[in-house]
């Protein structure tokens, strides 16, 4: 998770409603009728039942979006905000989602978490 001076809405706080509205119009949305955050999978849920341990294993924050088309559309208008950061959007390592992020951080997040996604699969293989 990029941390909270890093993010856009943080370091331009005058943007923050901007980004807040963009979010609430294309964001997915769950039964109690809040923004979906990403949440840990089944996999991850069986080596690390303690959420937050390792910290990548509980809600990690990211809004999900139901498909690319909502995702691009929401960080293209984020990117279009004065001094906001471009960004990207892509699937989640987790399935059926997708986030957005800044794009200078775009390969370190994806990279790190398909790897602990792809370290969790192959211990439960291997029955550990």
């Amino acid at each position: 998770m990029i941390p909270s001076q890093r993010r856009t809405a943080n370091r331009h706080p005058e943007l923050a409603a901007q980004i807040r509205a963009i979010l609430q119009a294309t964001a997915m949305y769950n039964e109690a009728n809040l923004i979906e955050l990403c949440r840990p999978r089944e996999i991850e849920l069986r080596f690390h039942p303690q959420p937050g341990h390792p910290k990548w294993s509980a809600n990690n924050g990211k809004v999900c979006f139901a498909d690319r088309l909502a995702a691009e559309a929401a960080a293209e208008s984020i990117a279009a905000l004065p001094g906001a950061d471009s960004m990207v959007s892509y699937e989640c390592p987790r399935g059926g989602h997708w986030h957005h992020v800044a794009a200078v951080r775009r390969n370190w997040t994806t990279i790190y978490q398909t790897a602990r996604l792809a370290a969790a699969a192959r211990r439960a293989r291997e029955g550990r």
